[in-house]
């Protein structure tokens, strides 16, 4: 690591309430969370999900999981 380099900026606060946000502060950084705001446009479009249908949030749950390395969910292409 050269003097350059310089550590991810973390997050500054929890994107959500309870313990999944305190997981994704903990172990997301400020460029990856942005990716995934970006990410979490496409899936809710491609999948037409509906936000207000809990099923749906469920789906983009899982791949929100996924897509930050959170445990080992994978998005079930079932699901929808």
């Amino acid at each position: 690591m050269n003097k350059t380099s310089k550590k991810p900026a973390s997050l500054s606060s929890s994107p959500f309430p309870g313990p999944l946000g305190l997981e994704i502060a903990s172990k997301t950084d400020q460029e990856t969370w942005q990716q995934w705001q970006e990410m979490q446009i496409q899936i809710i479009n491609e999948n037409r999900l509906d936000l207000s249908e809990a099923k749906d949030r469920q789906v983009l749950l899982q791949h929100l999981r996924a897509f930050l390395h959170l445990d080992e969910a994978k998005p079930d292409p079932s699901s929808r």
